[in-house]
């Protein structure tokens, strides 16, 4: 880590989570399960608001196409093939944002696997570390893009959670 970012310190977080005013159902997931894995990691909860819930002075987690995101950083979804993201980090906020809200959910799996350490090695094993502390690189610029368009590869006992946390599209 080049220079720290703590989204949790000491088990308390000021950061927030945000989505567009109107979030879909898959956006709703990818914030439910962003809450579930801190929490799971830390101990502490993160509040999600919606875009107009929020203020520029606020530490976030965004997620998706916000105007918080638009007014800070451009994301161009234009330039993101299907389920692929980007996640971004400017020491103050997260963007996770993807070329759709699939995408944006995937970049949420990808960021609490490779940032935070979670893993899912099938739908019964995860393992996730704990720590009162959550640090990450305040200037993450990751782009993600699937170089295939069909992703399949089942385990036993397999569900629709381990997929999509697993980033299986089928």
């Amino acid at each position: 880590i080049s220079t720290p970012m703590a989204i949790v310190e000491n088990g308390t977080s000021n950061f927030i989570i945000v989505t567009e005013e109107n979030p879909d159902a898959t956006t709703k997931t990818a914030v439910k399960e962003l809450q579930t894995y801190i929490k799971k990691i830390s101990r502490t909860k993160i509040k999600a608001v919606t875009e107009n819930d929020v203020t520029a002075e606020d530490k976030a987690l965004v997620l998706g196409e916000t105007k918080l995101e638009k007014g800070l950083v451009e994301i161009n979804r234009k330039k993101i093939s299907e389920d692929g993201f980007k996640i971004i980090s400017d020491g103050k906020h997260v963007f996770i944002s993807g070329a759709d809200s699939r995408g944006t959910l995937y970049g949420v799996y990808t960021f609490l696997e490779e940032y935070l350490g979670v893993r899912w090695f099938t739908p019964e094993l995860e393992v996730v570390p704990e720590s009162e502390d959550i640090i990450i690189d305040a200037d993450i610029n990751r782009k993600v893009e699937p170089s295939f368009s069909i992703r399949r590869n089942d385990c036993i006992g397999t569900n629709d959670a381990h997929r999509a946390r697993t980033k299986m599209n089928v």
